[in-house]
């Protein structure tokens, strides 16, 4: 198993937050940036938003 750890860093003030993942040996970088597209987007989703203007 490969132990791949996801980081994010809201900025000044606020502490690293980290995730560890494990995942096959045989994984591919294809798989673990779509691993980490789908974390950013949970992570991130409940503080952006889009509407449209009237």
């Amino acid at each position: 198993m490969r132990q791949i750890t996801f980081s994010r860093n809201k900025g000044v003030g606020y502490r690293p937050y980290t995730e560890t993942f494990e995942f096959d040996d045989n994984v591919t970088e294809e798989e673990i940036n779509q691993a980490y597209q789908d974390w950013v987007w949970q992570e991130a989703g409940g503080e952006f938003t889009w509407y449209e203007e009237e």
